[in-house]
């Protein structure tokens, strides 16, 4: 299923936000290990930020779960965008939900980006990619469906991709910024986001409850506890 949620006339670029739903997520990704409910509320709280960061950017944006099995997150990837260009839009931004530090001006770089006539991408710490931009005639699904999807080769090959259809290519932003996909992924943003970023909050919040309850082997328990010990960074009334 996808949907559409907002509605712009003033641009020809709407952003696919692709992710999976929470429960599904979870089920996929340990940030919390051995935790499956307060690990569900971190990853829902990334699916949230992370469409509020859409939502804020003012351009159109399609919403759809990649929950089905059936089919290859290449395959499922694709629909959506034929999807989005079916409706008039010449130019789509892809976004999952796992980028923490996502901003409105990354999207609104990448959508004067694509509004040059260049297509755009923002590389990811492990190899992969946050954001995707590309304008219709640089897209062929063919191709676009087989790359090397959720792996740490995807920006090579997206490279590779865009050198041979696209006219020319403009990064997002010369640095790559780091996503979540499990534990230790998730200890280091906790470690090094600023107290002031509500997305940490509502992470704090979390883990300080879930230290209450682990009780697992001492590995696990060790590194939640050195997660919450960053309470200490933030203003007085989140001190531990």
């Amino acid at each position: 299923m996808i949907l559409g949620l907002q509605t712009s006339h003033k641009s020809s670029t709407a952003i696919l936000y692709f992710t999976r739903s929470a429960d599904i997520e979870s089920r996929r990704k340990s940030l919390i290990p051995n935790d499956h409910k307060r690990n569900r509320q971190v990853v829902k709280s990334l699916i949230d930020h992370t469409e509020r960061i859409i939502s804020d950017s003012g351009l159109s944006y399609f919403l759809s779960d990649s929950d089905r099995t059936d089919l290859s997150f290449g395959e499922q990837l694709t629909q959506n965008i034929d999807h989005v260009f079916a409706q008039g839009y010449t130019n789509i931004i892809v976004l999952g939900n796992d980028c923490p530090t996502l901003s409105t001006a990354d999207i609104h770089n990448a959508a004067e980006i694509l509004s040059e006539g260049h297509d755009t991408y923002g590389r990811a710490a492990d190899g992969g990619l946050y954001l995707i931009g590309l304008q219709q005639e640089s897209y062929h699904r063919a191709i676009f469906e087989k790359l090397s999807w959720s792996s740490a080769t995807l920006a090579e090959d997206l490279d590779q991709y865009l050198s041979t259809y696209s006219r020319e290519i403009h990064c997002v932003s010369p640095s790559v910024k780091a996503d979540i996909d499990d534990h230790t992924d998730l200890m280091a943003f906790v470690e090094t986001a600023s107290a002031d970023l509500s997305l940490y909050r509502t992470i704090i919040r979390i883990i300080q409850i879930a230290t209450i309850s682990i009780d697992t082997d001492r590995d696990d328990y060790t590194s939640i506890h050195l997660l919450a010990s960053t309470l200490h960074r933030g203003p007085p009334q989140w001190a531990a």
